[in-house]
């Protein structure tokens, strides 16, 4: 199963995209990244990959990171969707 994460709005994702610091391994706007969730979403439904989408949250992922002690914010994105997964937190495409 592949975890997704979504972001439902422009405050989150430029908040977390700071953080990734640079090059951030993210599209420049939301609008680039959401354009490019949503067909990498469609490539995964054509070909049957499982996949749930999780939330992020800007606020919630850094204090899960101080809380865990860590910085790297780039690896820790993975084990928090992990997190926000086994806690029943998928979201919707909205």
């Amino acid at each position: 199963m592949i975890l997704v994460e979504w972001f439902k709005s422009r405050e989150d994702y430029d908040q977390v995209r700071q953080l990734f610091g640079e090059p951030a391994d993210l599209p420049a706007t939301f609008d680039q990244w959401r354009e490019s969730a949503l067909e990498s979403i469609e490539e995964k439904k054509k070909s049957r990959v499982i996949f749930r989408n999780i939330v992020i949250d800007a606020s919630q992922f850094t204090a899960w990171c101080r809380s865990n002690g860590t910085e790297n914010y780039r690896l820790d994105i993975e084990a928090f969707k992990t997190f926000r997964y086994r806690q029943g937190n998928v979201g919707d495409l909205s």
